[in-house]
């Protein structure tokens, strides 16, 4: 499979996922990397059916994702959900560093700091992201297709 985009929203898979992201790469398997999620069943369901006709979402933990990504040879087009940045660096410590990342939606929380609209960080969720950049990943924020890439790292310097 080739993974066509990669993102982290905490929303998973939504509409906009479904709408925007997967039209515009023709996505056909959505693979969520999350060991929480993974390990419940219940929320495992829910996110399974929620695909679209045509569409298949496997869930796996981090470790099993790296695994799978190594060695599953399908046709079609692949994208890749993450919960958190943290997923994201536990992927790529694990030797499976992608080339990019898009920052989607991380809500505001009282632990968070707002960088943009609709993305904000935790100081550990923030040091994630630089060590995902520093190990070779460029990380940007774009909530739809048709707005414009903004590299996450010019943000966070200024914060």
């Amino acid at each position: 499979m080739d993974v066509k985009f990669a993102r982290i929203d905490e929303r998973l898979v939504h509409g906009q996922i479904i709408t925007a992201w997967a039209k515009k790469f023709s996505i056909n398997k959505i693979l969520v990397i999350d060991d929480e999620i993974a390990r419940d069943p219940f929320m495992s369901q829910v996110i399974t059916l929620s695909a679209q006709a045509g569409m298949d979402i496997t869930i796996l933990e981090v470790v099993k994702a790296v695994e799978y990504l190594r060695n599953v040879i399908a046709k079609g087009n692949l994208m890749l959900l993450f919960k958190n940045p943290k997923s994201v660096l536990e992927l790529s410590e694990a030797g499976y560093i992608l080339p990019e990342v898009n920052l989607g939606n991380l809500g505001s929380s009282p632990n968070r700091k707002r960088i943009s609209k609709n993305v904000s960080l935790s100081e550990e969720e923030a040091e994630c992201v630089k060590k995902i950049v520093a190990l070779g990943t460029y990380v940007y924020l774009q909530m739809v297709p048709t707005d414009p890439q903004i590299d996450v790292t010019s943000i966070l310097q200024k914060n």
